[in-house]
């Protein structure tokens, strides 16, 4: 097997089940698809491609087709897989068309979470679904809610996420005297940061035994959500200085050492109210359980799949923070306990979450898949695909609205990915120097542009005429950046929804 993985980007320390994927699943025969390229880990000896993602229903441009397909025939490539589903849309069409190759999409968390609240993409899904060699989810509860939107639950596989125990390090003995309890993840809403410390503020008025190792930061995507520095906040506020700690994004390779330094893992993780974003099942639970740690976390997606309760920990239902306060009062006051929970974490997991069984079972998915549809079934799939194809409606209706609007400063108001695919339509469209301004108030640069935020766009501009051209990626956020112009900006300027999922 020659195999190419078509990654959202490499780099990411928070991501070490993709590092994995590329580095066992076909040794020396894997080739990297990626939009951005960071600078925590490198693959030296491994092809990588930087080319952009598309939207939903979107194609290649032929540039960008002729790129890809060169790259995947110079390597002889003969495997294709997609982590997370929602990105690199575009490859199950070229596939069908062009290179009918056998593909496999692999679903991580907000892939199968908080994207299925949009109807266009469980359409999207659906349609993949009839196409590809099958999908992939990381617990039980995925694979079932997948299925619960239509996706044909035979061709979903559960494949657990599996950790390389050769990296782990043997728990470290420690004469303080002091229950270090452990954290391992971005400061995010699905991993709720601020109610775990509510849960160790209740627990140290009680007990002052303890001690808590926060690693993780925050993501550009997540920035404006401030947990981070709420979260260091909330620890001056409450007096928790000496006891909390903040690392911030550190190596695997020291994440390792705070893991045998650490005497209980906990996490809280919840589904995001405001977005419906989900967890998998988080990689720090199963590197802390096959550490012989025993975890503290919430029942939450496959969590429970990975901690029983009462045996190599204890679970809590999302939000309870007094629940989970009596917990780490209970493993801190009792050292026996840890140790048999976390003997008992090893008995349950070690093969189960090991990672050459998660690797041998990806790789005979993977090797099982097939490209067997027939030419009627391709056929009917690629003119299904074309009435969706967002491309050639959105860049029409940007020109249209630019030629209806002389005398209007034209906004590209929006962020993340939605805004990356329609700056794409537009200087596809030839129409780049008519944008005047990018609203972002995450970042202050974007594919080369200066941004601005949208408070000083407005008291720099009032009075003019400005249309705004909102990139979302469903009615509610349209509805809610919709209501923030309609609160700030005069009435003769005007609102436009662009987005590959309204269409």
């Amino acid at each position: 097997m020659k195999l190419a993985l078509f990654l959202p980007q490499i780099g990411a320390y928070s991501e070490t089940f993709i590092q994995n994927h590329i580095l066992f699943l076909a040794p020396e025969n894997t080739v990297v698809i990626t939009s951005k390229i960071g600078d925590r880990w490198h693959l030296p000896d491994t092809p990588v491609l930087e080319i952009k993602q598309t939207g939903l229903w979107a194609k290649y441009s032929q540039e960008d087709e002729d790129r890809l397909c060169g790259f995947l025939h110079r390597h002889g490539v003969t495997h294709l897989l997609i982590e997370f589903p929602n990105t690199f849309t575009a490859i199950a069409e070229l596939n069908l068309r062009r290179l009918k190759l056998p593909l496999t999409l692999h679903f991580h968390g907000y892939d199968a979470s908080q994207m299925l609240n949009n109807e266009n993409v469980v359409g999207f899904y659906n349609w993949t679904a009839s196409v590809c060699g099958g999908f992939i989810a990381v617990s039980e509860v995925m694979k079932n809610r997948l299925a619960a939107h239509g996706i044909q639950e035979d061709k979903i596989y559960v494949n657990y996420y599996g950790v390389n125990k050769e990296k782990l390090k043997p728990l470290a003995p420690r004469n303080d005297g002091r229950c270090r309890f452990l954290f391992i993840g971005r400061f995010v809403s699905k991993k709720a940061p601020l109610i775990l410390l509510e849960a160790f503020r209740i627990a140290y008025q009680q007990e002052k035994n303890i001690e808590l190792v926060m690693i993780g930061d925050t993501t550009e995507y997540h920035a404006k959500d401030n947990l981070l520095e709420r979260s260091k906040a909330f620890v001056k506020e409450n007096g928790l200085d000496g006891v909390v700690r903040f690392t911030g994004s550190i190596p695997h390779e020291k994440v390792m050492d705070e893991l045998s330094m650490a005497d209980v893992y906990i996490q809280h993780s919840i589904k995001c109210p405001e977005t419906g974003d989900s967890e998998g099942l988080p990689n720090s639970i199963l590197e802390a359980s096959l550490s012989g740690l025993p975890v503290i976390a919430t029942i939450h997606e496959g969590i429970p799949e990975a901690v029983i309760h009462g045996e190599n920990g204890f679970l809590v239902q999302e939000g309870d923070a007094q629940g989970m306060a009596e917990h780490i009062i209970s493993l801190a006051r009792s050292p026996e306990t840890r140790t048999k929970m976390g003997l008992r974490s090893l008995e349950l997991n070690s093969i189960k979450f090991d990672i050459r069984t998660s690797i041998a079972k990806l790789r005979n998915i993977l090797l099982s898949a097939e490209m067997n549809i027939t030419d009627e079934a391709a056929a009917h799939a690629i003119a299904e695909h074309e009435k969706r194809n967002p491309e050639y409606s959105n860049s029409a209706r940007i020109k249209k609205i630019i030629d209806e609007n002389q005398d209007s400063i034209f906004v590209l108001l929006g962020a993340g990915y939605g805004l990356t695919l329609h700056w794409d339509f537009i200087v596809r469209s030839g129409l780049k120097d008519r944008i005047s301004f990018i609203v972002d108030d995450n970042v202050k640069t974007f594919m080369g542009q200066d941004t601005i935020p949208f408070g000083k766009l407005i008291s720099d501009n009032k009075g003019k005429k400005i249309v705004f051209l909102l990139t979302v990626a469903s009615k509610e956020n349209f509805e809610l950046l919709r209501k923030k112009v309609d609160n700030e900006v005069s009435v003769t300027s005007k609102v436009f929804a662009l987005s590959p999922y309204l269409i």
